[in-house]
């Protein structure tokens, strides 16, 4: 018998349509779903009237890091799965987690 491991994966805001690390997103979670427990961790951007790029970025960089510390499962592996977010490492185990860099 397997045992499965929990992840913390940690996706940021929900990006408006599917492209690049939305299917790497998608394509890890399905092919290792049998193997993993992941704990999803992704929220949508806030529709503030400020505009769509200050509204996503207050989301992402101030509302978001607030969502992480709630959801966040303590002692798990944490899988980041864009360096865009790699800023999160602020506000969780930089020992435990791993980001996921695309077209370097």
């Amino acid at each position: 018998m397997n045992k499965r491991i929990d992840v913390n994966f940690i996706t940021g805001i929900k990006a408006d349509r599917i492209y690049g690390f939305s299917v790497y997103e998608k394509d890890l979670y399905k092919g290792l779903n049998d193997k993993v427990n992941f704990n999803v961790i992704s929220m949508n951007s806030l529709p503030l009237p400020v505009g769509r790029t200050l509204s996503r970025n207050f989301s992402l960089y101030f509302l978001y890091p607030l969502y992480l510390k709630l959801k966040v499962k303590k002692n798990v592996i944490n899988h980041i799965t864009t360096q865009k977010n790699a800023f999160v490492l602020n506000y969780i185990n930089p020992k435990k987690s791993i980001v996921t860099c695309h077209d370097i």
